[in-house]
């Protein structure tokens, strides 16, 4: 190489470096909205203050589509006529929305996270006040009097609710959960890439850690407050003449007030939001310390433009480490899916317990399990100090023992004999009728569902009609005795939610489900940061927003409407639509050994996939190759010199053969010396555009 090549390089490089100067200088992140940067507002502008609107943000989401959407599902299904099918179909929209977005907001929204994030949270809230709307429009909820559910020749006027009649409730809850599922899409798409792009690999695993162990606290408390919401009756105040408890089978809970609250949370977060800048102060130097980082996955720093799109879209897809991934979220996000819409359902139906009590056992169970996991699961990234290949085996490890705790779900309590369902009325062989020759004259209404427990013989009645229960065998407040349609004469009845089968498992199937969450969550740290790791830091927003359409795709969207529709096989008593004797409403009674049947083999079969997948994907990722130089700062070194100096490795050992390198590179990193003698001196710069070596 002649003088005037290496003065050309020279100047090239000085050049480069004069511009990103001046870039440097025009465009210092500050905090601010639109012209608006005051100096008061520039100490926020660091990744603690971030992490903590970032972890309200995930919090509000989290009590949002994961706490109070599984806690309500009862409650909808009651005060709407809705199979659980229908509703695993309501909620489902929240993921088809997402999905269409994520595509958008993880590529565009890489030019300004913070921007789009708060943009997400206004949109979140809207949507949320939007789902609680068919509560004023619905009218006040009519469970029926005492007088109505008792045995009598009098005819009472019927109040009919047709299930055509609720076809704009289900349209509102539709579009509700269209703007939750856009306004939630960033979250956790531009959220975690912003956190690790803005701080150093030594701490991202912990600010991650913390974001989603705090993420985990929003299911918790969606589910602790939906529980005492649920105990406030639907319209805060009851009726004339009714009182109604929460473990009245015709009792509803206020499912509504959780999504007010939600939705004002999401609304205040969206303005501190809005205002941080692109990026933080002092990450451009983190940017390149990252480049020494063993795993560190060399980047073009390719536009995002929409020109761009299918090249990186191909650059990912054709990452097969990339892709098992994915498969491995996915098939993960398909059982969690599953479980967190209907797993408050499942405890309530397999454990004879009202809806609220249900709620708040699960979430004083998610509470210590899924933080706990999520705290751990960042702590070892953090301490162990693994490359990525290490972290995909721990998540395979870690899947593995999860698969086995999903056996707990075999833990639940046998059926009880529901009398025209599963045992016969007296006097009668047939089943499949809750009508029978004791209660032919009672006119007793469907509508109404307030099932009565026989104590001496441990049978279940539809209500203290069709128990054949007058005015004459009421003995106390909902305690009757006597009446026709019971097997042994003089027998108590207590009109409740029915009989309770003696049953000791809720203690054990709480611990399993414990360790479910622990073993569930523990992944969720070392996966992200997985992904993360295995391709260019320019693509991490772009990769996290294509798992997510994968995972919505392949997982969340179908996830609800299958779980819905193998739970509805499992019932066995539908309430009848008055103005349709062939409709069928929402479910009254469950066959509760098939239920455990059905979660044990849809959730635990995806749990297994799940880790199939994290095998694979630790079987296909390669550390990638990095260039290293060897002796580049010495001053008697020729630019053949350099050359031969150059060497590919792996991240574990140097690849003993010999291997060609191009050499143009290089001259961007030699100048002329000023010495008598000529000697070439490299220097290596650290601005952008460099060729990393």
């Amino acid at each position: 190489m002649d003088d005037q090549s290496v003065a050309s390089a020279t100047f090239q490089s000085q050049r480069f470096q004069d511009e990103f100067k001046v870039e440097d200088e025009e465009t210092t992140p500050a905090c601010g909205i639109a012209s608006w940067r005051p100096n008061f507002l520039q100490r926020f502008a660091k990744p603690k203050w971030f992490l903590l609107f970032q972890c309200w943000f995930v919090l509000a989401q989290g009590m949002i589509v994961s706490g109070f959407s599984g806690v309500v599902v009862s409650s909808l299904e009651k005060r709407f006529s809705l199979k659980t099918n229908e509703v695993g179909i309501i909620f489902s929209c929240y993921d088809i929305s997402a999905a269409i977005m994520a595509i958008v907001v993880s590529y565009y929204g890489h030019h300004h996270k913070p921007k789009w994030l708060g943009i997400g949270a206004f949109i979140l809230g809207i949507g949320c006040f939007l789902f609680a709307l068919p509560h004023l429009l619905v009218g006040r909820y009519q469970p029926g009097s005492s007088a109505s559910n008792l045995c009598t020749s009098d005819v009472f006027p019927a109040s009919l609710v047709c299930r055509s009649s609720v076809w704009y409730h289900i349209f509102f809850f539709v579009l509700a959960e269209v703007l939750i599922g856009v306004g939630a899409t960033p979250v956790y798409l531009l959220g975690t890439s912003f956190i690790d792009e803005n701080v150093r690999h030594s701490t991202s695993g912990m600010f991650l850690g913390i974001m989603y162990a705090v993420a985990t606290f929003g299911p918790a408390i969606g589910f602790l407050l939906g529980g005492e919401f649920l105990n406030i009756y639907v319209d805060i105040t009851q009726p004339e003449g009714v009182e109604l408890t929460p473990e009245d089978s015709s009792f509803i809970g206020a499912w509504w007030l959780g999504f007010i609250l939600g939705g004002s949370l999401s609304i205040l977060v969206s303005l501190p939001m809005i205002a941080f800048p692109r990026e933080l102060p002092g990450t451009r130097e983190i940017r390149a310390e990252k480049q020494d980082c063993t795993d560190y996955v060399a980047d073009d720093n390719m536009q995002h433009t929409f020109k761009q799109l299918l090249p990186m879209l191909k650059s990912l897809l054709t990452n097969k480490a990339f892709v098992c991934l994915a498969l491995a979220a996915s098939f993960e996000g398909f059982a969690v899916s599953g479980f967190s819409t209907f797993l408050p359902k499942f405890v309530e139906a397999q454990f004879r317990i009202p809806a609220g009590t249900a709620a708040t056992y699960t979430g004083l169970v998610v509470v210590p399990g899924g933080s706990g996991g999520m705290l751990l699961g960042g702590y070892l990234v953090k301490r162990m100090k693994w490359t990525c290949d290490k972290i995909i085996k721990a998540c395979f490890i870690i899947a593995c023992f999860a698969t086995l705790w999903t056996f707990g779900l075999f833990l639940g309590c046998p059926n009880r004999d529901f009398v025209g369902v599963t045992h016969p009325y007296i006097n009668s062989s047939t089943l499949g009728n809750i009508t029978s020759s004791c209660n032919a004259k009672c006119n007793c209404d469907v509508k109404y569902f307030s099932p009565v427990c026989s104590k001496e013989d441990q049978l279940t009645f539809y209500s203290p009609c069709f128990a054949g229960c007058s005015a004459g065998n009421v003995i106390g407040t909902k305690k009757y005795q006597n009446c026709s349609c019971f097997p042994i004469p003089l027998s108590e009845g207590i009109e409740e939610s029915g009989c309770k089968p003696d049953c000791n498992t809720l203690l054990p199937f709480l611990l399993c489900l414990f360790g479910l969450m622990v073993s569930t969550f523990l992944n969720n740290i070392p996966a992200t940061t997985a992904t993360l790791r295995c391709v260019p830091e320019s693509q991490g927003s772009f990769a996290l927003g294509i798992q997510q359409l994968i995972v919505r795709i392949l997982a969340f969207i179908p996830s609800p409407i299958v779980f819905g529709f193998a739970i509805d096989t499992a019932c066995r008593l539908r309430q009848k639509d008055p103005c349709d004797d062939g409709a069928e409403k929402n479910c009254l009674e469950y066959d509760t050994d098939l239920f455990r049947y059905i979660m044990l083999g849809v959730g635990g079969s995806f749990k297994a996939l799940s880790a199939v997948a994290f095998f694979f994907a630790w079987k296909f990722y390669k550390l990638p190759c990095k260039v290293q130089t060897e002796g580049v700062g010495r001053q008697d070194s020729s630019p053949s010199d350099v050359a031969s100096q150059i060497t590919l490795v792996d991240g574990n050992d140097i690849d003993k053969e010999k291997k060609e390198t191009e050499l143009t590179p290089v001259a961007q990193f030699i100048t002329v010396s000023n010495s008598s003698n000529e000697k070439l001196k490299p220097v290596i710069t650290s601005f952008r555009k460099t060729t990393d070596v």
